[in-house]
């Protein structure tokens, strides 16, 4: 049987997605917040535990696209004295009541001169992408739900790095030299109590997005209220979508 709270999330999620206005998309996302619907999510211990090293496939041009562009990079400056450290692409969580996965583009850790924080990347592209508001939920829904299966993370990087589990006879290649740069280190420590979402959008993407700041600006407001999470939202800053990928770099604050 269906958990009523989940069923009632996707009703208001897809809802959501539908808006065409920026005050319909608004008092959508405001119900979500003031029913606690993420708030009573629960983790379902399902599937592997997400590693570090996975390796996700090409993707089509778009968000997948210029994801894995990113990727590369490993590590994104946002802007003066703050930073995106990648450490996984696309790790999947479950939530009771929902057999899909749930994933992440981006996972890691945000970082500035005075916080370290588990950090969420969601991107989106194209002039028909799915609004602002609904980029700023989805992302929400997910960090939550990463921040509360933390420990699965924090496995996971264990289980990966693991040199007990490293094939002695051919000990070389990405596993070794992983396990040699971070030895016993893990970043999924219990310190890491505060989350940081980031959006990142492409040029045209972001254009779209202008009828709709009002509207985030609030949003972004009483998600800091509810959950004490900070988000930005950044565009790739004209770059060429087909260029090298450190051609994204800078990236422009839109919010």
């Amino acid at each position: 049987m269906k958990d009523k709270n989940n069923t009632s999330l996707l009703y208001y999620e897809q809802t959501l997605q539908r808006a065409r206005q920026p005050e319909e998309g608004l008092l959508t996302a405001t119900k979500i917040l003031s029913n606690s619907l993420i708030h009573k999510l629960k983790i379902a211990e399902r599937g592997g535990l997400p590693s570090p090293l996975r390796h996700v496939g090409r993707g089509t041009r778009g968000e997948l696209w210029f994801r894995n562009r990113l990727l590369w990079l490993r590590t994104i400056p946002l802007e003066n004295d703050v930073s995106f450290m990648i450490t996984h692409a696309e790790p999947a969580v479950y939530y009771i009541g929902k057999s899909g996965r749930n994933s992440a583009d981006l996972l890691g850790i945000w970082h500035n001169s005075t916080n370290t924080k588990l950090g969420l990347v969601e991107l989106k592209a194209g002039r028909n992408g799915d609004h602002v508001l609904y980029a700023i939920m989805e992302g929400l829904r997910n960090l939550h739900l990463h921040r509360k299966a933390i420990s699965r993370l924090h496995n996971g990087w264990d289980m990966a790095l693991n040199r007990k589990n490293l094939n002695q006879k051919n000990p070389g290649g990405e596993r070794l030299f992983w396990s040699n740069v971070w030895g016993k280190s893990n970043p999924f420590n219990p310190r890491l109590v505060n989350s940081h979402l980031v959006i990142i959008g492409d040029t045209s993407w972001i254009k779209a997005q202008d009828g709709w700041k009002k509207e985030a600006v609030k949003l972004i407001e009483e998600i800091k209220n509810s959950f004490k999470y900070e988000t930005s939202i950044y565009s790739l800053n004209n770059a060429n979508a087909l260029s090298r990928p450190y051609v994204f770099l800078p990236l422009a604050r839109w919010l």
